[in-house]
């Protein structure tokens, strides 16, 4: 160690790195040497990293060890995430390494050098990795903490001493503190033991702070919401007061709608005024007074409604200002900031043009639009039910999964339009009038007949005797009718259902996520002395369950589990529905496997048959040699005897 730089390429041989972590004992890499610097450090420090990452497969357990500080542990995690040395990582995150005693500075260093780098490159399967870090008796992320029995503070009915009934329950809870013995201080303890329970604890802090969640929801994929470890924590940052300012957000946003709501009535009263005041002796429109058109209530609607826009530009500022380009990417911020600028133009609109026919419709076009996307608005804030949210983000996302197959429905109208058109003759079939002379079949016409007559059947007779071939046309209209329908609508019912089936798989995942995307955007409105606040008291994160419900059982990949309830997964309906998905995937895989397995036997038969064929043949041949051995000696014999 101490002459590392005159023996490098020592430590830069592959056959050196084997036997140097045959012979290094755990002792040797706690030893520091003359400057205090251990092993690890040392050589993390000059860059050695493939001995680095050796030496941590074989021992993972003295990277956070007592004696290592939070500058150590930090280099060799920089090394090893800088170098791409993922074996080593994921054979560090999933040792025992982590204790319950672990220092809290060497749980921060994983959180800032591994999961927001690695969330930030995107790479999902480190992220979960290390959400899922550690073995020592812990469950997926967490880690247990203490063992207790406690109560509610109710009182039992069939409880005659009012001792209580004992808690049965899962539940969670952030704290300031890693070892927080008082956390459920407001349940009583209860003397008679009945129930045993189990405090676990998330193995890593702040995971539900700002940055966090910012490099969390960089991610695309729901995966790392599907953990037990982040659930928990979003889930206590949700409970403890997230729901409480988004609750306040969403009753803002209500009353600036509903006044804006007003303030477009009044506009469309107004409107109709003025369209209705025309002078019935030459049909001139008269002039209305200034004070008739406004009156009072317009203007201090319109006060509070500028007020409205002003706050929540205010809130798309400091999301643009936080968030960066990654506040585009966002569906819902886009509708806000234009559902705004539509707003603030309507109301410019109002009181600077003058209230012409023209005018009147540009202004009705604007407001309309502002209204209904300022509507849609509300589906952001009903986010903050469970059941409300899954139902917006299931009717948006199947929306947005449509469009190839909508796409294919206008090519097939498209289609036929242009077919119709080419066989239209002249408008003089039943029902024709003189004046339609002008709207002789436009493209518009036909495209919005044969939309009408595919999909509600709504077939026009008229259309029929203005072609060259009325049984053409005919033909072509039920054909229309098969493929539309018939065919492509029951598609559409059967991709829809595999669609919602595929998301239903993600409810829990998706749930999770939507209350993340709320908590940021409440971020992103604190100053950071608050949200630093916020981030402090809520650090760390418990969980309470029955010690009977803690599976220590591990499993294949090393991982326990948790059971929330008594009840089995069969029994919940949100399993029993089949996953056509998932069966389609199996059959084609049993299929392969089965194909494998017979091409495998007749691969086997064959060559057996090719074996007994020789066997065989070498069979016959050496008894055609032994044959011809006999005669030849019988011939000798009778020469012999001649």
């Amino acid at each position: 160690l101490d002459q590392y730089d005159h023996h490098r390429s020592i430590f830069q041989n592959d056959l050196n790195i084997k036997k140097l972590c045959r012979i290094t004992s755990g002792y040797a890499l706690q030893r520091r040497n003359r400057r205090g610097r251990r092993f690890l450090y040392e050589i993390a420090r000059n860059n050695c990293h493939h001995l680095l990452a050796s030496l941590v497969v074989s021992h993972p357990e003295k990277v956070f060890a007592y004696s290592s500080s939070i500058q150590e542990s930090r280099v060799i995690l920089k090394s090893l995430y800088k170098n791409y040395h993922l074996q080593a990582l994921r054979t560090l995150l999933t040792s025992f390494c982590f204790l319950p005693s672990t220092s809290e500075l060497h749980l921060v260093a994983i959180l800032e050098e591994l999961l927001w780098k690695f969330a930030k490159d995107k790479n999902l399967e480190m992220v979960k990795k290390v959400l899922q870090a550690g073995r020592y008796n812990h469950t997926k992320g967490l880690i247990r903490h203490h063992t207790t029995h406690i109560m509610t503070k109710e009182n039992n009915d069939d409880d005659v001493d009012g001792n209580g009934r004992p808690l049965n329950l899962v539940l969670h809870k952030s704290s300031s503190s890693p070892h927080d013995l008082n956390i459920w201080k407001e349940y009583r303890k209860d003397e008679d033991s009945r129930i045993k329970l189990q405090t676990l604890r998330v193995l890593l802090p702040d995971l539900g702070s700002f940055e966090s969640l910012k490099a969390l929801l960089h991610l695309e994929s729901n995966d790392p919401f599907d953990l037990l470890s982040l659930q928990l924590v979003i889930n206590s940052h949700w409970r403890e007061w997230g729901q409480h300012f988004f609750f306040v957000q969403a009753i803002v946003y209500l009353i600036g709608l509903i006044m804006l709501t007003c303030f477009c009535e009044i506009l469309s009263t107004d409107r109709r005024r003025t369209f209705n005041h025309y002078d019935k002796e030459g049909g001139v429109e008269e002039s209305i007074t200034s004070q008739e058109r406004v009156g009072w209530t317009k203007p201090i609607l319109a006060t509070f409604v500028v007020v409205h826009i002003i706050y929540f530009s205010f809130v798309e500022y400091t999301q643009i200002r936080v968030l960066g380009r990654c506040y585009c990417k966002n569906g819902w911020n886009l509708r806000q900031c234009l559902a705004l600028v539509l707003s603030f133009v309507s109301i410019v609109m109002e009181f600077t043009l003058t209230p012409t026919t023209t005018n009147n419709t540009i202004v009705a076009f604007v407001s309309a639009l502002s209204l209904l996307l300022n509507w849609f608005g509300i589906l952001f804030y009903f986010r903050l039910f469970e059941g409300s949210a899954w139902i917006v983000y299931t009717l948006l996302r199947m929306i947005q999964r449509l469009f190839p197959f909508l796409a294919v429905m206008f090519i097939i109208i498209l289609a036929f339009t242009l077919t119709f058109r080419t066989l239209y003759l002249q408008n003089t079939g039943v029902g024709a009038r003189e004046d339609d002379e002008s709207k002789a079949y436009s493209f518009g016409t036909g495209l919005e007949k044969i939309f009408f007559a595919g999909f509600f059947a709504d077939i026009d007779e008229v259309l029929l005797e203005e072609t060259y071939s009325r049984p053409l046309a005919l033909s072509l209209t039920l054909f229309l009718l098969f493929n539309i329908a018939i065919v492509s609508l029951n598609a559409l019912i059967a991709f829809i259902s595999d669609i919602f089936d595929m998301m239903l798989d993600d409810r829990i995942a998706v749930l999770t996520r939507v209350k993340a995307e709320c908590m940021m955007e409440m971020y992103c409105l604190m100053d950071e002395h608050r949200r630093t606040n916020i981030e402090i008291d809520n650090r760390w994160t418990y969980m309470l369950a029955p010690s009977a419900d803690v599976d220590e059982e591990v499993d294949a990949d090393g991982n326990g589990g948790i059971r929330k309830n008594d009840s089995r997964k069969e029994d919940n309906p949100l399993y029993r529905r089949a996953n056509k998905r998932d069966i389609k995937r199996i059959e084609i895989e049993l299929k392969q496997e089965m194909k494998k397995e017979l091409e495998k036997m007749e691969e086997k038969r064959r060559v057996e048959m090719e074996r007994m064929e020789k066997s065989m043949k070498q069979e016959m041949d050496r008894m055609k040699k032994e044959m011809d051995k006999m005669q030849s000696n019988l011939l000798m014999a009778i020469q012999n005897s001649k």
